[in-house]
């Protein structure tokens, strides 16, 4: 399953070793396959997209995330682009 998930600092990372620590993090989960793309965010803060089994393994990796208490996450479910087109059409008037 992928999730959108959007990550806005609560206080300002000011600390290099905390912003490395997330740096590692995310490669390790990009090396693994789970961050399929990310993104920073004009303005501060940052967004990925994640692929994991289940909304249940992707609240552990982002409660594992070593800075999770800096952030506060905002995560939406993803379906393909042809799946939503399908759906959209079948919801249409004859």
């Amino acid at each position: 399953m992928k999730f959108l998930v959007t990550a806005t600092p609560i206080v300002p990372l000011t600390d290099p070793v905390v912003l490395q620590k997330l740096e590692d993090w995310m490669r390790e989960q990009q090396q693994m396959g789970r961050i399929k793309a990310a993104y920073g965010l004009v303005g501060g803060g940052g967004c990925s997209v994640m692929d994991v089994a289940s909304a249940e393994e992707l609240h552990e990796y982002t409660a594992l995330c070593p800075i999770g208490s800096y952030l506060s996450f905002d995560i939406k479910p993803l379906i393909e682009l042809d799946t939503s087109f399908s759906m959209g059409r079948e919801h249409l008037p004859d």
